[in-house]
Formats: C-alpha cells, sequence, structure tokens
C-alpha cells in the first residue's frame, strides 16, 4: 500500500485502540516489511500492519499472532494482484510475458512477486529479465514509461468509477495511466 493509505488506515486503527484500552499510539512507516519483522521481533513494535508473505515470516520466526484483519469496501478480506501493461503493447496474454522484461514489486509481497511469478512459472513463462521495483507504484511507472514490458501490483475493485489498484498512486503524475 501507499503512504497516505498506511496513514489513514493507522490513524483510524491508533484511534480506535487509544479509545478502548486508554493508551496512546505512535504510527511509524517503515522502510520495508522486512524491517517490521525484526521490530516486532526485537519488541520494538507491538502492532503492525504485514502482508501475507511478511506474516507468515513473523509467525514462524517469533510466534505473532494475528488479531486484527482488513476488510476491503466489498465486506471481503480477499487481497487481489494483477498483471499489467500498456494498451500499446504486444502483450495480450500472460503466455506473451515469455522472453520479455518484466517488473515485480518485492520479492516478500504475495501480490507484486510470490504468486505472479508462480503463475508464470507453472504456466513455462519465462520472462527474459526480471526487476524488483521496491513499491507497487514504482513498478506502475516502470510499465507505464515502457522501462519494462509487463509488471505485477495489487488489484483493488474501483469506486465510482475511479480505479483504486496501484495505478491511482501514480495518476497524478501520469493522468492518463488507467
Amino acid at each position: 500500500k501507499d503512504t497516505k493509505s498506511l496513514l489513514l488506515g493507522g490513524r483510524e486503527m491508533t484511534d480506535w485502540l487509544e479509545k478502548e484500552t486508554g493508551y496512546k499510539f505512535e504510527i511509524q512507516i517503515p522502510m520495508s516489511y522486512v524491517a517490521v519483522v525484526e521490530a516486532l521481533g526485537s519488541k520494538k513494535v507491538e502492532i503492525a500492519y504485514l502482508n501475507t508473505t511478511t506474516y507468515l515470516m513473523a509467525r514462524d520466526k517469533y510466534g505473532v499472532e494475528v488479531h486484527f484483519i482488513s476488510i476491503n469496501t466489498d465486506g471481503t478480506s480477499n487481497y487481489k494482484g494483477q498483471f499489467i501493461t500498456r494498451t500499446d503493447s504486444k502483450i495480450k496474454t500472460l503466455h506473451d510475458i515469455n522472453g520479455r522484461k518484466m517488473a515485480y514489486v518485492d520479492p516478500t509481497s504475495a501480490s507484486g512477486y510470490i504468486l505472479p511469478a508462480f503463475q508464470l512459472k507453472s504456466m513455462n513463462v519465462k520472462p527474459k529479465e526480471e526487476v524488483f521495483a521496491g513499491r507497487h507504484d514504482a513498478v506502475v511507472a516502470m510499465v507505464y514509461q515502457r522501462q519494462v514490458d509487463a509488471g505485477a501490483t495489487y488489484y483493488a475493485i474501483p469506486e465510482n468509477g475511479k480505479i483504486m489498484d496501484a495505478r491511482h498512486l501514480v495518476e497524478a503524475q501520469f493522468p492518463d495511466v488507467a
């Protein structure tokens, strides 16, 4: 997720926790999910927002438990991913990614690497080159600017005709990204 969304969601959560417990909470946005896992393990952090992969890592390494889950605006708790490419690309199916340059988010991202890479591998699709952009918005920008042929990011259902997936993170910079 982007920093703005994390801060907004974090503020909602801390407001609720402060009301329910009387304790005060501080919101911090780390540089990586792995840093969050280590902060949980060293007890520098008590509560954290984790993606699927880093939750499993934190659970296995430090016994971290889930007490809250995110609920989407459609009432579900699923998390979806997508493959993206330019509309003027010759890529029309996942098989067309074969021999092309592919951008992923991060090795720990379920929607931005693990699941899409697994899907391509299971289809015997082999990109010529794979790069990690570090963030979902960076993957979108790389595809938009033709630095890569395709990318994998999170997906969210549009709301009121407005895109809510990773492309919305760069709409100010690239107004025609949709």
